[in-house]
């Protein structure tokens, strides 16, 4: 019954880890002029001036996403990192997709923003997956 419970602290923090470089990587000029330099303007606005707490939240949210996947890893009983990528890419496909894409549907963010995101979340749900698979307790 508590086998969900279990969750390596290693994991949840090479996880965190993971999450947050992922991301600062995949929004770094860098990467997003490559691909989409019309948006590079617009999330430089946006991160100007974030206070600490948003940092703060990104890491909690790290955090927590890492324990999940590892929750969700004990739960199917998942053991090879094959599983464990297999499981981050259906987490991805079931509810990150889907969830993302009703800004585009209701709140008309620009699809090329919608893609963005959603590769970028692809790569770390896989990344955690495996990552979680990896730490297994």
């Amino acid at each position: 019954m508590l086998l969900w419970l279990k969750v390596n602290p290693i994991g949840i923090i090479f996880g965190t880890i993971i999450y947050i470089s992922l991301g600062v990587i995949f929004y770094s000029r860098w990467i997003l002029a490559r691909f989409w330099p019309a948006l590079v303007n617009h999330m430089q606005k946006q991160a100007e001036g974030l206070p600490v707490k948003v940092y703060l939240g990104a890491l909690i949210s790290g955090a927590v996403i890492s324990y999940a996947m590892g929750c969700l890893l004990n739960i199917a009983h998942a053991k090879t990192l094959t599983s464990g990528a297999f499981l981050g890419f259906l987490t991805w496909a079931g509810f990150i997709l889907p969830t993302i894409f009703s800004p585009v549907l209701f709140g008309k963010k620009p699809i090329e923003m919608f893609w963005l995101d959603a590769v970028y979340y692809l790569i770390a749900y896989v990344a955690l997956g495996t990552l979680a698979a990896k730490f297994k307790s």
